[in-house]
């Protein structure tokens, strides 16, 4: 009897020394969390000014489209109403461009369809600015860029667009959709040539 005492004794006191160790853990993980620093230097550019500049300029542009395991990147430049730049996947390479109508291939020319089925309308900062223009948003700081957050639904699906600004540009536009997520970057905006 007194060793399943004893047994007994050890496994209370195993545990409370876990118990205690856990609540140690989440107190200071909560800590860290909301001790979130800003710099209070920064001024954000407004968001409007961020689309207009981002809308006429032109950029490099570096997207991911993530569908489970599977990226596929594309990175390039807007420059005037051409579009240059590769197409990475697991299988292939393509270099591709667009005249602002249709997309080809740069080795044959031919007339293709870059970005498959994948929802491409919100790759364009113009169609974004169009449909979260009136839409009530949240704001946080992340890596001391300010983010739009937008909740809403597009064709009948949840979509939720976040819009990345600096102090200078919009330098980030991702949006998650029928469980896919695009990750649009933008840089060098006005100074392609």
């Amino acid at each position: 009897m007194s060793e399943d005492k004893s047994k007994s004794l050890f496994m209370l006191i195993g545990w409370l020394v876990f118990i205690i160790i856990l609540i140690v853990f989440i107190r200071i993980g909560y800590k860290n969390n909301s001790n979130v620093t800003i710099d209070p230097g920064l001024n954000y550019i407004r968001l409007e000014d961020g689309f207009i500049e981002l809308i006429r300029s032109n950029y490099v542009y570096n997207y991911n489209i993530i569908d489970n395991n599977n990226i596929i990147n594309y990175t390039g430049s807007i420059n005037k109403n051409t579009n240059n730049g590769i197409k990475i996947t697991n299988d292939s390479t393509i270099n591709y461009y667009s005249d602002g109508m249709n997309f080809y291939n740069k080795d044959t020319n031919e007339v293709i369809n870059i970005y498959d089925n994948y929802l491409s309308y919100f790759l364009e900062p113009a169609n974004v600015y169009n449909f979260v223009y009136e839409l009530k948003y949240d704001t946080k700081i992340d890596s001391n860029k300010k983010v739009y957050i937008y909740n809403s639904t597009y064709n009948n699906l949840p979509i939720e667009i976040n819009v990345f600004v600096n102090e200078n540009n919009i330098t980030d536009i991702n949006y998650k959709y029928n469980n896919i997520e695009y990750k649009c970057n933008y840089s060098n905006i006005g100074l392609v040539n």
